[in-house]
């Protein structure tokens, strides 16, 4: 029983990792919940959560904790690099969005993902990535420090 907790405990981290502050499967469903409910609402179809993209855009979320800045990335750090030097085969659509929400001390992350789904739906390019009807597959993470929590989220097809 041990050897199959410990087993499963390691299988859990090599899916998703852990960041600092959100529990991944629980960030991704609960933000996939409110996405999808929207989605529903114009008629397009449900998108899924990719566990494979999730080191991804925890990379990311992380990378603009340590420099305090929403950012989709510069030079070696841009999307389009990133994306390329990732193990994400290219094909398709590709989206991304990043944002920062302002913490406090009661926050849930239900309370996280519809701030972040808000920021994004309130600005028409990533609003327009939320609902393209090629999106079918998103991915987020979240990464905390101080009183802000970096998100990012990744949608493809």
């Amino acid at each position: 029983m041990k050897k199959f907790l410990l087993t499963l405990i390691f299988v859990s981290n090599v899916v998703f990792g852990y960041s600092q502050f959100a529990n991944p499967q629980i960030a991704n469903q609960t933000f996939c919940n409110t996405l999808n409910s929207y989605r529903k609402s114009l008629g397009l179809n449900p998108v899924t959560i990719e566990k494979s993209y999730y080191n991804f855009v925890s990379t990311h979320s992380h990378y603009q904790a340590n420099i305090n800045k929403v950012t989709h990335g510069s030079g070696d750090s841009s999307f389009e690099n990133r994306l390329r030097n990732s193990n994400i085969t290219p094909f398709g659509f590709f989206f991304e969005n990043c944002t920062a929400v302002y913490f406090w001390k009661e926050m849930t992350i239900e309370d996280i993902s519809v701030q972040s789904f808000l920021m994004f739906k309130g600005s028409p390019p990533h609003n327009s990535a939320m609902i393209s009807r090629d999106v079918n597959k998103i991915c987020v993470a979240y990464y905390k420090i101080d009183n802000k929590v970096f998100v990012t989220l990744f949608l493809t097809n």
